[in-house]
């Protein structure tokens, strides 16, 4: 409803179609857009071929909206915010996904297959201006992005609820990494001969 409004404040567009009587959804569409500013990390999602689940958790980590143990902390829902991973005093959205040893092993791993220079230093801000190139690498890199953040994700939430029974194990999830690319690249015949080199 507050959309009708919304496009009834735009009188003259209204007016307009109203007196040509045609309806135009882009033209609406567009008024609509005029007052919203671009987020720098919407090219991150858009034709991003990684799965759902891994799609919403980059724009999570986007917006870090991600419930890390510094975040939840802050919230007054735990009282200790050390990381699971490693033990660093505190889990926040930087650590957890990027500066945690097992982060940083599984980034090398996987920019390594993906036959990426690994940076001094992995953070969204490196992310953005990596995918924000042209050529195909940087097109599949989108979903080396979500995949990997998304199995790091996974696998600290199964350490940290399930400690008794769960050990990391690096190779395990790098495959498990490579797998999914591997699946949802095929799908794309522009990415197939380049996900065969990287196999080889």
């Amino acid at each position: 409803m507050d959309r009708r409004v919304d496009i009834v404040s735009f009188p003259t567009i209204w007016a307009e179609m109203l007196n040509e009587n045609k309806f135009s959804m882009s033209r609406v569409y567009q008024c609509l857009l005029q007052d919203n500013p671009l987020v720098e990390w919407r090219h991150l999602l858009c034709h991003n071929i990684a799965r759902p689940r891994a799609k919403m958790l980059l724009w999570l980590v986007c917006q870090g909206r991600v419930a890390t143990k510094e975040r939840l902390h802050k919230m007054g829902m735990i009282q200790h915010m050390n990381c699971e991973l490693c033990g660093f005093p505190t889990e926040n959205l930087e650590h957890c996904m990027f500066k945690c040893k097992y982060a940083i092993s599984i980034w090398s791993i996987i920019l390594q297959w993906v036959q990426i220079i690994v940076p001094s230093s992995i953070d969204l801000n490196w992310i953005m201006k990596y995918t924000h190139s042209i050529g195909w690498k940087h097109g599949f890199f989108k979903a080396v992005v979500a995949e990997t953040l998304y199995a790091i994700w996974t696998q600290r939430n199964k350490v940290t609820f399930d400690k008794d029974s769960y050990t990391l194990d690096i190779d395990r999830n790098t495959k498990s990494i490579i797998d999914a690319l591997v699946y949802r690249g095929w799908m794309h015949s522009k990415y197939r001969e380049k996900i065969a080199s990287l196999l080889m």
